[in-house]
Parts: C-alpha cells; sequence; structure tokens
C-alpha cells in the first residue's frame, strides 16, 4: 500500500499543466490579454455601501487580480465590459474608479516597497553592528554568556534581512506590477 502511495504522489507531483495555452486560448486576443466582465447593471460593478459608486465591488476585484495574477507582463490587459448598456458619463465613471483604484494600489504597494527597502537597511545595519560588537567582546563567564545572545540576536538581524530581501520584495515588486498593468488597461464596453 506504501507503494501505490508514493506512485500516486509522483504522479501528482509530476502533472504538468500547459498554462501558456490556457492564458492564449481563454484571454489573450490580437496581442492583447482580454480579461472579460460581464455585469447585468452598474451595481454589479460598485460596492453596495458605495453612495456615490466609487468603491469597486471587492468580488470584481478580486476577479481582476486573480486573472491578472497568471497574465506575463508582455501583454497590454483590456478589461471588457459586457452585458449592460452604460451611458457616456457612467462609462466615465467606471473607467476612472478602476484607474484609481489600480492606481492607488500599485502606489500603496510602491510605499510597501520603500518601507521594506527601509526595514531592510536597518536589519542589516543592526546586525552587522551587533555581531560586530559580540565578536569583539572578550572576558570572563558572564560576558562570554552576553557574547552569545548578541551574536544570536546578530544572527537572527541578519537571517531577518535576508528574508525581507529575498521574499517579501520579490512578492510586493509582482503585486506593484500587476496592479500597474491593469491601471494602465483598457477599458472597453461592449454593447450588444
Amino acid at each position: 500500500m506504501n507503494s501505490i502511495i508514493k506512485e500516486k504522489i509522483k504522479r501528482y507531483s509530476n502533472y504538468h499543466f500547459d498554462a501558456k495555452s490556457y492564458l492564449l486560448h481563454h484571454y489573450v486576443k490580437e496581442g492583447k490579454a482580454v480579461i472579460p466582465i460581464h455585469v447585468t447593471s452598474i451595481d454589479d460593478l460598485f460596492c453596495s455601501y458605495s453612495k456615490n459608486k466609487v468603491e469597486l465591488n471587492p468580488e470584481l476585484v478580486s476577479y481582476i487580480e486573480d486573472v491578472t495574477y497568471y497574465i506575463p507582463y508582455e501583454y497590454s490587459i483590456e478589461l471588457e465590459i459586457d452585458g449592460a448598456l452604460f451611458s457616456n458619463d457612467e462609462k466615465a465613471v467606471i473607467t476612472a474608479s478602476i484607474k484609481d483604484y489600480f492606481g492607488m494600489l500599485a502606489y500603496d504597494k510602491k510605499v510597501e516597497l520603500r518601507y521594506n527597502t527601509k526595514k531592510a537597511i536597518t536589519l542589516f545595519t543592526t546586525g552587522i553592528i551587533v555581531l560586530c560588537i559580540s565578536f569583539l567582546m572578550t572576558g570572563d563567564y558572564g560576558i562570554q554568556f552576553l557574547k552569545e545572545v548578541l551574536s544570536i540576536i546578530g544572527t537572527f538581524a541578519i537571517w531577518e534581512f535576508v528574508d525581507t530581501v529575498w521574499f517579501d520584495r520579490s512578492s510586493k515588486r509582482i503585486d506593484v506590477l500587476n496592479a500597474g498593468q491593469v491601471a494602465i488597461a483598457t477599458i472597453d464596453f461592449v454593447e450588444n
């Protein structure tokens, strides 16, 4: 029975999905990534609590973010909204709301990246200073204990620096690119 489980696990881990083919088939048209958005009224696009129809529906935002996550940056994005007829004023409000939301999201992620940079510099500097102090300390048993504690603190700070630079920054950069990709997207209204 153990060999059956191992065989299944091996088969699961070796499964290959052709994401490029999937994206080309479902979303890419004429060199653009087209994200279809089907609505029945303008109310589908905005949060029900938004009095002035400014805040986008969280489900819509989640849908757009989920789809754009997989779209390569080589493709510009077009949001294709269909299913309802909109006046020119409504189209302007919808377009501005989408661009504003994702523009603010991109800005917010850039601010997080700047904070992340400051955090990385602080952790690295602190780690190096504490490690230098711990290596320069000499003395009796009490000093040796403090030296070990400082060594652990310095090593931890350096590890957090590495985690911040390699892992946090890469995901934040992807978030900035994805939000920026949608913020400059073309918004097309299909009237059937």
